[in-house]
Formats: C-alpha cells, sequence, structure tokens
C-alpha cells in the first residue's frame, strides 16, 4: 500500500492567504499518536534492505532522477514498523492502535526537518533472501501506480529501508521517505518543561537559507504563535504535544515574502 498524503511543507506569505501545499506527509485532524516501545520481533535482513535502497536509485537514476540518501534513523524508523507489522500481523500505514507515518517521523527522527512519505510490502510461504527479496518487493512497487509515484517523487531526498522476516516463511518491508528541508545539527529532546528553553543549530539543505521564524503547533485549528528564529527555541508555557514549525523565505514579490514552513520533530511539554 502506498502512503502519499498532503503535506507538511506549506508556503505561506506573510500578507496574503496560503499559497500553496508541498511535499508528502501525513495531515491527520486527530491529535496525534505517540508510538509505543515494544519488543523486537523478526529477524533484519540486512542485505535485503541495503538492496532496496540501491534499487530504489537504480530506477530513479535510469530516469534522470537524483538518487535519494541514505538517513540512519529513516533505516531504524522503517525497521521499527516492518517488525511492528510482523509482530500483531498486519500490513498498512497505520497501526492498530492509530499511528500513522507521520506520526513515526516526527517522534523518533529527531533532527529531519521535513516530510515523510512510506511504501509497505507483505510476503508468505517463500523462502527468499538479499537482493532476490529486495527484487521482488521492488517488482510489486513498481507496478503500483501509488508506491512507483513514491519511488520515482523528485520531491523526496533521503530513504531509509527494512526488510524482516520470522523463520523465512513470514516477511514484512518498508521503505520510509523524506523531504529534508534542512537538519538540526544535534537531536531535539523530546520532553520540555514548560517554557524551557534550548540551542538549536539548523543545516538548511541546498539553496534554503537560514530560518526566520519557528513555531509550535498543537494540532488544533488555530494557528500557531511564530516567533523570530535566533538559533534558541522556547517551549510553550502550556503542556501538551506539539509539533516544531520553521519558516524559511523562499521569494519576495513587491510588499509579500513567502516562506516554505516545515514541520519538525515533535515534542512533548509537561
Amino acid at each position: 500500500m502506498p502512503f502519499a498524503h498532503a503535506s507538511s511543507m506549506l508556503r505561506l506569505p506573510t500578507l496574503a492567504a496560503v499559497a500553496g501545499l508541498l511535499l508528502f506527509a501525513c495531515a491527520s485532524a486527530s491529535q496525534p499518536t505517540t508510538p509505543r516501545a515494544r519488543p523486537a520481533v523478526g529477524t533484519i535482513d540486512r542485505a535485503a534492505s541495503r538492496a532496496l535502497i540501491e534499487r530504489t536509485n537504480a530506477q530513479r537514476t535510469q530516469r534522470g532522477l537524483q538518487p535519494l540518501r541514505r538517513d540512519a534513523r529513516l533505516d531504524s524508523i522503517a525497521c521499527r514498523h516492518s517488525r511492528d507489522m510482523l509482530a500483531r500481523n498486519y500490513m498498512g500505514h497505520v497501526s492498530p492502535d492509530g499511528v500513522r507515518p507521520d506520526d513515526r517521523g516526527a517522534r523518533f527522527h529527531r533532527t529531519l526537518i521535513g516530510g515523510f512519505g512510506e511504501n509497505v510490502w507483505s510476503l508468505s510461504g517463500a523462502d527468499l533472501r538479499g537482493d532476490a527479496l529486495a527484487a521482488q518487493a521492488m517488482r510489486g512497487w513498481m507496478n503500483s501506480p501509488g508506491h512507483r509515484a513514491n519511488i520515482l517523487s523528485p520531491d523526496y531526498t533521503h530513504l531509509g529501508a527494512c526488510i524482516v522476516h520470522q523463520g523465512r516463511q513470514s516477511y514484512r518491508g518498508t521503505q520510509f521517505f523524506a523531504r529534508a528541508a534542512a537538519y538540526l545539527a544535534d537531536p531535539l529532546p523530546y520532553r520540555w518543561q514548560p517554557g524551557a528553553m534550548q540551542a538549536v543549530r539548523v543545516q538548511p539543505q541546498g539553496s534554503r537559507p537560514a530560518p526566520t521564524f519557528y513555531a509550535f503547533d498543537d494540532g488544533g485549528a488555530d494557528k500557531p504563535m511564530k516567533y523570530t528564529f535566533n538559533d534558541t527555541l522556547r517551549a510553550p508555557q502550556t503542556p501538551g504535544t506539539y509539533r516544531l514549525e520553521l519558516w524559511f523565505l523562499s521569494s519576495r514579490q513587491g510588499d509579500y515574502q513567502y516562506y516554505d514552513v516545515a514541520k519538525g520533530p515533535r515534542i512533548r511539554v509537561r
């Protein structure tokens, strides 16, 4: 099943309405669900996981697209989801307790600022390993329009992948994609005291400038208050769960300034 949903990257003007939506990430009207730690189930086929990334990049470069850079934290998120699907005997993007791809990315990738996407896969009753196993998964994904669109999306920049198995008879695989607008130099803490301050260093990707503003979004109907970014973040005073947003100036048109708004890690204030 492919996961390609509307965006955590928004281009916003300072004096006008929302200009547009970019990228792929989950946008849920419900409160975010925090993934829970569970015992590891299944064995990672590291050769197959590595081959998934190699085969993905081969498909992209054949079509003139940039290869995706491997990100070890995305690998870890992909393995966590593959193992969860195997342990609880399901196959999908939303776990039985409501955890979505964007929840996983926001909770467990503590340095990436951007959006996420996901492909998942399952196989039973076969004894495959290594590149042959990766080839089987890629064949299915490339024959599915939604999965293929994720693999060949020009918006994504990074990838993690993981195939796990139980007794070489039951398999689950996950590709976890990211569009990185920036990285934090150090992981952002998850737990914060109300009003706590944290120095951060932002490393924009490509030609993107340093962020101008930041905000913490609680997922509610009201727009979050934005603050000038000066290499320091201040946590909200009200306890709750929030998602970091960074605002990057993208263009100027007369009196208007347009920003790309990219979401980062989720935090909990208590």
